[in-house]
Formats: C-alpha cells, sequence, structure tokens
C-alpha cells in the first residue's frame, strides 16, 4: 500500500495516462493477493485477519506519512502544489 502510494505522489501532476498506471499497479497488486499460485510463492497469508489488518493499519499510516511529506515538502519550497495537469 505504501509502495502504491509512492507511485501515486511520484506520478503527479495527474494525466490520465498516470492515473492508469497507478490503476494498473494496484490492480496488481489485488491480483496477486487474490491467485493462491501467488499466495504461496510469495507466502502470504490473508486468512489471518488479525496481520492483515495490522498491514492495512501500517499501510495507511505509511500512505498517510508520504502524503504529509508531499504537502510539506511542496510549503517549504514555495511551491504551488498540482495534483491535475
Amino acid at each position: 500500500m505504501t509502495a502504491l502510494w509512492v507511485l501515486a505522489v511520484v506520478a503527479r501532476p495527474y494525466q490520465w495516462w498516470r492515473v492508469a498506471l497507478v490503476a494498473a499497479s494496484g490492480l496488481a497488486y489485488v491480483v496477486i493477493f487474490s491467485l493462491p499460485l501467488a499466495q504461496k510463492k510469495f507466502f502470504l497469508d490473508p486468512s489471518n485477519v488479525a496481520e492483515t489488518l495490522t498491514a492495512l493499519g501500517i499501510g495507511v499510516l505509511g500512505a498517510a506519512a508520504i502524503e504529509a511529506i508531499w504537502w510539506i515538502r511542496a510549503r517549504m519550497l514555495g511551491v504551488q502544489p498540482r495534483l491535475w495537469r
């Protein structure tokens, strides 16, 4: 989740193809976590609800930290942050 958010921040300002890139990356993560063969190969165990929720919580905190750093950096540099082109 944090890696996907880094990609989303680096892709700014968004254009249609950059949004498609972020969406395709997110979809790839969903596919990896959904396929039993990929789960076995990457040692993923989504059946453990406590660990899965912990990992999601850590991912959300990481994404929030990355977003905050992006806005703080823009403010410190005096740059107007742009989300869309």
